[in-house]
């Protein structure tokens, strides 16, 4: 996760500066919009290469956090300069806030999706299925009858970890496709943001 982290805080400083150039409404859409599309096609497939699953986390985490610095520009317009620091803090304060309702609601949901993953592939592995059947058999051309003993033992822990594999890679994937649509969401909220002009009786209210 370290890449991702890098490219993370690089993304911070990048956006930073466009938000400067650019609208920092479009620079937050654009980020929003790479952030959503990467929710779905991250994979973590078993087979899936580790290099791969790293670059295609560093890519996610450059959107996601780009999000951040146009966001806080654009909630800060509003307001008077004796407001901005009073601003920050609280925006600050809720961001850690949140972030950390995020961060366990993303666990909890992974841990839910491995346990309901691992139950429904459980129930496919029986002696009737054609699949176990084979590795059985497999299993028997190697060991004979000594299969039945601890290597029959060695076969079962194999098989649940074969399973648990399959189950934690399937829930990574899930739990990712549910923050897509949360950000999905959050796109749609921000297509509604209006960055208003700062003055000194009013404080921002969008």
């Amino acid at each position: 996760m370290l890449p991702g982290s890098l490219a993370g805080g690089l993304a911070l400083i990048v956006s930073g500066i466009l938000s400067d150039r650019w609208q920092p409404k479009t620079v937050l859409l654009i980020c929003l919009v790479g952030a959503m599309l990467m929710s779905f096609y991250f994979h973590t497939g078993v087979d899936t290469p580790k290099s791969q699953i790293m670059w295609d986390y560093a890519k996610w985490a450059i959107f996601n956090c780009g999000c951040f610095t146009p966001m806080f520009v654009i909630s800060l317009s509003g307001l008077s300069a004796k407001h901005i620091n009073m601003g920050s803090t609280i925006l600050n304060v809720v961001r850690l806030i949140f972030g950390s309702i995020g961060t366990t609601f993303a666990v909890s949901l992974y841990s839910m999706k491995t346990a309901t993953f691992y139950t429904i592939l459980s129930s496919k592995v029986h002696y009737g299925s054609p699949a176990t059947r084979g590795l059985i058999g497999k299993e028997l051309l190697i060991y004979g009858k000594s299969f039945m003993g601890p290597a029959l033992q060695k076969f079962q822990a194999t098989l649940q970890g074969y399973i648990a594999s399959y189950a934690s890679s399937y829930a990574f994937e899930a739990t990712f496709r549910t923050l897509g649509i949360m950000i999905c969401a959050a796109l749609i909220g921000a297509l509604f943001v209006k960055r208003r002009k700062a003055n000194s009786s009013k404080v921002m209210v969008h």
